[in-house]
Parts: C-alpha cells; structure tokens; sequence
C-alpha cells in the first residue's frame, strides 16, 4: 500500500511566537499555527531543493487550494490527463499535507497503486468547485514558514524568504509556478484536493485491492472425466463477479456523507439502508428487543441481498416514514461495486454479502451535537432514549466494529 505522511504529528508545547517586520511579537502560536507549523516544516525536510518561489507556491496552494484552477471541466480534464499520461508510476509518498485544509496527491504513487485517474480528478475538481472555510490566510502562512526558517536550517536563508515575500506582494498574490530548479530536481505531478478525501483514499485502495484478488481467483465446475468420474476442473470466467461495499457505524456518524462522496466521485450506486425501516404492523415488542430488530431485514434479503451480486440491474421498495409504507423504486444499476449504506447493512442475517466492511465512528458528545443540528431538539430525544441504545446493543452484540477491514471517523476538523 502506498506511503501517506504522517498527518497530525503532536504538538510540541514551547512559547514560539511570530515577530512582524518591526521584530515585534505577535502573540503565541494558536492551536491551528502550530499545526501547521510542522506541516512547513515536514515539506522543508522532504524537499530541500524547494526554493523561495516554491515555497511560496506551498503556501499559495496550502490556503486557497486549487480554487483558481477550474472554470471549463471538460478542458480541465483534458490537460489532467495529458499530464497523468505522461507520468511514470512509482512508488513515492501518496499524500502530502500542505495546511489544514487540503493534501497534495502525487501522481506516480497513485498510478502505481492502479487508482482510475477519473477518481483522482473528480476528487480536485469538487475541492475546486465546493464552497469551504479556508483555515490558514496568506500572511499567516508566511509567517510561519519565516518562523521555521528561524528554527532550523532551511533550503534558504530568512532574508531570502522575505525577500521572496516583498517580491511577491508587489505581484497582488497572483498564481505561483514552481522554479526551474525543483522541477528539474523533483519533476512534480500532483493534484490539491481536500484534507476531508484523505480518509477516503485507504477504502480506494482497498476496493482496488478486492478487485485484483477478485480478477486472479480461480472459478472452477464439476465435469466427468474419462473414467466417468465428478472433477473440478477450472472454467474462464467471463465477467468479473460484482463486489459489494457495506458502510456499517452509528447515527450521525457520517456515514451518509461518505457513501455520497464515494458516489459522486465512483460513480458507483449506493443503496440505503433507511429504505429499510421496519413497518409499524412488525414493530412487536419481542421484534424491537431483537439486536437489530428494527430493520425489515426479511426484505432486503428478498430485494437486495438476493440480486446485489448479479450482473444485472434490479429494483427495490423505498419505505417511506413520512407516509408510513412503501413509496417508489429505486433501480440499482450495473456496476463493478455497489455499495449498501447504513446502520444494519451488517446484519447478521444478510450473511457474509459484503466483500469490503467499513465502520464509521463518532464520539457519543459528538454524535448528540450533530442530531441535534440535523433532527433537532426533540428528535434528539428520540434518538437518546429509544434509537442509539438500540444501535449500541446491536454493536455490542455483533463487534461490527471490531470486524470492520477499516474504521473510518466521520470527517471533523481537530480542532
């Protein structure tokens, strides 16, 4: 598996404090500064041919990202992949931190792990094209690289950086191109995403890894031989099974979000587990103190479960709380993954259907926080008493979490 940067290294607790022009000082690191602190300082160590106008590209891109890059997709994905093309797969580092807000993904490593390069760019161009808080300014970014360079010895010297910093003012902040140095020293191919696609990137290669195990498994059937005898001979296959990604985790915890990200960005269809919701006539007392209970689990079975590995398009019933039955179909689509979203989707009554199991996680503080802003105080109630205890006796019941090829934290900034 390709090398990610270790992100969110522990802060180190001493009194740095950033000096304006006139050397006087500006106050204590905040929280966010001293992150990204060891993020200038990690780039420096990695890349000592950078020089002041790369560096300058580093805190460019680090607070407004690739914003300025997009304004025809069609073009944009055109020249994406005329560069793509043209690079060498490698291994290399995958990731690489630039602020709080957005990671670099480089090109050779992620060819070399056999990522679609469509992922890679629709991944920069939803960071391009969404609306988001931009955690570190401009100023504040070039301040601290100065800082760095006043801690330890640097690709260049202080005086050159704000050298680099005046000479860059009088150019009102425009977009920045590496030096002809760190090209011929680095040849860099990378793409700006955002830091919430980092904890997306494992499941990626994990799905890709399920798929060439799936390519080189052998399928075999029973013919007579010549002695009238049952063998197991192997067959050729002529389509690749289709594989099956199953968001388990509690409510509120994200899991919603992330199937949505990997929808757009796969293209790949999500079938929702609330679809699912037990109907009020099986809400029975000895039902509901099942460990998963109250699920309609006998019909996803019959409606899911039954066609989801099949070639095929199939349909289903949507249930409907609002009108308390069935209310439409939604069609699932061929498709190499499908992927099934939703406390429950699980259960162990479904068998062992999912080729990949991803858990997402919240903090119970958290989790109140974030019902309460989606559902509301009284739903928040609801929730409290009756539905996340229900969940956490499912849980403890079937150590989902515990099963899971990879736990993934619904996406918050740390701090």
């Amino acid at each position: 598996m390709p090398e990610f940067m270790g992100v969110w290294v522990c802060l180190k607790k001493t009194n740095k404090t950033l000096t304006n022009e006139a050397g006087e000082k500006e106050g204590r690191m905040s929280v966010k500064t001293y992150k990204y602190y060891d993020i200038v300082r990690e780039q420096i160590k990695n890349h000592p041919t950078l020089t002041g106008q790369d560096l300058m590209k580093f805190c460019y891109q680090g607070c407004y990202g690739p914003k300025h890059l997009i304004t025809d997709k069609e073009r944009a994905y055109s020249y994406f992949l005329e560069e793509y093309d043209g690079v060498t797969p490698k291994e290399g580092m995958l990731t690489e931190r630039i602020s709080e807000d957005y990671i670099r993904i480089n090109f050779a490593p992620y060819k070399k792990a056999g990522l679609p390069p469509e992922w890679l760019f629709e991944m920069f161009y939803y960071t391009a094209t969404d609306e988001g808080a931009v955690t570190t300014t401009l100023e504040d970014a070039c301040l601290v690289v100065e800082e760095v360079l006043q801690d330890s010895e640097g690709c260049i010297s202080v005086e050159e950086w704000k050298e680099t910093v005046r000479a860059y003012d009088k150019q009102d902040c425009a977009p920045i191109h590496h030096s002809a140095e760190y090209k011929a020293a680095e040849d860099p191919h990378y793409r700006i995403i955002s830091d919430r696609y980092e904890g997306i990137l494992p499941i990626f290669l994990m799905m890709k890894e399920k798929q060439d195990e799936e390519k080189k498994a052998v399928r075999y059937e029973y013919q007579e031989d010549y002695a009238g005898e049952m063998v197991a001979v192997p067959v050729e296959r002529k389509n690749i099974e289709v594989l099956v990604l199953a968001i388990e985790g509690r409510a509120a915890s994200g899991k919603t979000t992330l199937s949505a990200e990997l929808e757009r960005i796969t293209k790949y269809p999500v079938i929702k587990m609330d679809h699912f919701f037990l109907p009020k006539s099986l809400q029975k007392t000895k039902r509901l103190q099942e460990p998963g209970g109250n699920i309609h689990y006998e019909r996803f079975l019959e409606e899911v479960v039954s066609n989801i590995k099949e070639e095929q398009p199939f349909t289903y019933a949507i249930y409907d709380c609002m009108v308390g039955g069935k209310n439409g179909v939604e069609t699932v689509p061929s498709a190499t993954w499908r992927i099934v979203e939703g406390v429950y989707s699980l259960h162990p009554k479904f068998g062992d259907y999912a080729d990949l199991k991803v858990f997402v996680d919240v903090g119970p503080d958290e989790q109140m926080l974030r019902i309460r802003q989606r559902n509301g105080v009284k739903m928040a109630k609801m929730f409290r008493e009756t539905w996340i205890p229900m969940e956490e006796v499912y849980f403890h019941k079937y150590k989902h979490e515990k099963n899971a090829d990879y736990i993934y934290e619904g996406y918050k900034r740390p701090y």
